[in-house]
């Protein structure tokens, strides 16, 4: 059986270039007739409604605080339970696509972290903050919405001026490092990632004023990694801010080990001098 080209739709006389137009637009159409249910209503995904729900259980995780709050004991237990209703929701609005509410419903979990975990070290904080910043298909609003909401309880306006507050004294240092892991490798939160990397710095220099030696070689290698000069988010007065500052701590680092390298020649020579007196030999 004989078939002719005219049965596949390809004219007589086809050039390899009306084939490939006749391909393009196959496939096109095709792709087109399988997707437009899918993308009704100009939504690249299915998005599910879930405000109202939401509404409702952040309601009743925030009633379930205050209720505790007039037995101190009982807010550990309280503060899980309510934790546990919010969870569950977080999940079917991260898979349904509805990020208005998963952003609220984060906002309120990190609120309610702060409002009933009065441990020193707030440990359920830190905790919550890394389990709902490494779920699966985590939306960025949301991971976003994370660093934006505890940074300020630990650091001023500026962004990068460690506060010294009574509350985060024992657990501010750990819960910087988090937000600054979290922020990391994520472009839509450089500026971020940058402004928590010198507050560190600037805790790790004080340390080193203090009487911990090693501090500031860790302050300018924190500094010496971010590549401040390739962020686009920074403003130029904070990426030249960003560039003096480590320029300072690596002077500063070589400045301390000169010294350090004279001071234990001056201490050789003084003692050479007090042994040459007191004719002892030491070699």
């Amino acid at each position: 059986m004989r078939v002719s080209a005219n049965f596949f739709g390809i004219p007589k006389k086809a050039t390899p270039f009306t084939l490939l137009h006749s391909s393009f637009i196959t496939i096109v159409t095709m792709s087109s007739a399988q997707s437009s249910g899918k993308a009704s209503g100009g939504q690249l995904e299915e998005r599910i409604d879930l405000s109202a729900e939401t509404t409702q259980n952040i309601s009743q995780a925030t009633a379930l605080i205050k209720a505790a709050k007039s037995n101190p004991s009982s807010l550990p237990s309280a503060l899980q339970d309510a934790l546990a209703l919010l969870s569950a929701l977080e999940k079917k609005c991260r898979v349904g696509n509805d990020t208005p509410s998963l952003v609220d419903i984060c906002r309120t979990m990190i609120e309610l972290c702060r409002e009933a975990d009065t441990s020193s070290e707030k440990e359920v904080l830190h905790a919550t903050l890394k389990q709902l910043s490494t779920r699966r298909s985590q939306k960025s609003k949301a991971i976003a919405t994370l660093v934006e909401t505890v940074s300020p309880w630990l650091v001023d306006s500026d962004g990068f001026t460690p506060l010294d507050t009574e509350e985060f004294a024992a657990s501010r240092h750990e819960l910087l490092t988090t937000l600054r892991s979290i922020s990391s490798g994520k472009m839509y939160l450089e500026a971020e990632y940058a402004r928590l990397t010198r507050c560190l710095a600037i805790l790790a220099e004080a340390a080193w004023r203090a009487g911990d030696e090693g501090k500031l070689n860790e302050a300018a290698d924190l500094l010496g990694e971010v590549h401040v000069e390739t962020y686009g988010s920074l403003s130029k007065r904070e990426k030249v801010e960003f560039v003096l500052e480590q320029m300072r701590l690596n002077l500063m680092r070589k400045v301390s080990a000169l010294n350090r390298y004279i001071f234990i020649c001056e201490s050789v020579m003084i003692v050479c001098l007090i042994a040459k007196r007191k004719r002892v030999i030491l070699f």
